[in-house]
């Protein structure tokens, strides 16, 4: 899971990965030189955010 607001990003996108070639899904959770991830399946247009009440 990973929350957002519009003030903090204009936009989000959705990307799917296939699992790793050992089979498992990989480090999605952690960040810098650990981040491994497998092939991109697909990605996802860019979803705008606007803030409401502005």
């Amino acid at each position: 899971m990973w929350r957002t607001t519009a003030s903090l990003a204009a936009y989000v996108r959705a990307e799917v990965r296939h699992p790793m070639a050992d089979g498992t899904p990989g480090q999605a959770n952690t960040m810098g030189d650990a981040l491994l991830f497998g092939p991109m399946a697909a990605l996802a247009n860019p979803v705008l955010l606007v803030a409401e009440g502005r």
